[in-house]
């Protein structure tokens, strides 16, 4: 049995995890990742809805050229936040509060994802029911999946600007919320950092 625990053992993979280095590295990699399987899975997402848009009449069908010029911005935009943000998990300092640090990187990575998306993805909807009413839903709701059905209003103006104003509102929630909790966790470790510097014999650091 002693010989198998050395041959296998749990021991690497617990040290590995607790290298503050393989976090910040794990999601450098992940959100760079992420960036790309967004771009490419938007992308087949786009030229999926072409199937439905050309269906609609002159006026839907340009209502479905908005929708996608909209859905394109939206991917450029999270996909290069993403891209971006991942370099920022590489400069976090490597100490005891490495994951609080980026605990708070991610809330507000998360909110700035919704804020966006949400909200884009919202006045984009918006402005297809605009031009192609009760049509739009298929392209909306396949678009996204999961994103919330509405009531139909009678009226394609009114239904298209309650999209919007709901997804907006929704997005600027998210972010708030998210940065809120981001900006909570910093003053979490910042105070931490000054109880130990006022605390002898404390650790004030972690081995990378």
């Amino acid at each position: 049995m002693s010989g198998h625990s050395r041959v296998i053992s749990v021991q690497p993979v617990v040290q590995l995890l607790n290298k503050t280095a393989f976090w910040t590295s794990a999601y450098f990699y992940f959100l760079r990742g992420m960036s790309a399987v967004l771009v490419s899975g938007g992308l087949i997402q786009v030229f999926q809805s072409w199937s439905v848009i050309t269906k609609f009449s002159s006026v839907g069908f340009f209502g479905g050229l908005l929708f996608q010029a909209i859905f394109i911005l939206n991917l450029t935009l999270l996909s290069q936040l993403l891209w971006l943000r991942a370099e920022s998990f590489r400069r976090i300092p490597q100490d005891s509060y490495t994951l609080l640090r980026i605990g708070a990187k991610l809330s507000r990575l998360f909110g700035e994802c919704f804020a966006i998306g949400v909200g884009l993805y919202s006045i984009g909807s918006g402005i297809l029911y605009w031009f192609a009413g009760t049509r739009a839903a298929r392209v909306v709701e396949g678009a996204l999946p999961g994103y919330p059905t509405y009531a139909f209003w009678e009226n394609n103006f009114i239904h298209g600007l309650s999209v919007m104003i709901t997804g907006t509102i929704a997005a600027l929630g998210v972010l708030i919320v998210s940065y809120l909790v981001a900006q909570a966790l910093l003053v979490l470790v910042g105070n931490a950092i000054k109880l130990n510097a006022i605390l002898p014999g404390e650790d004030k650091s972690e081995a990378a």
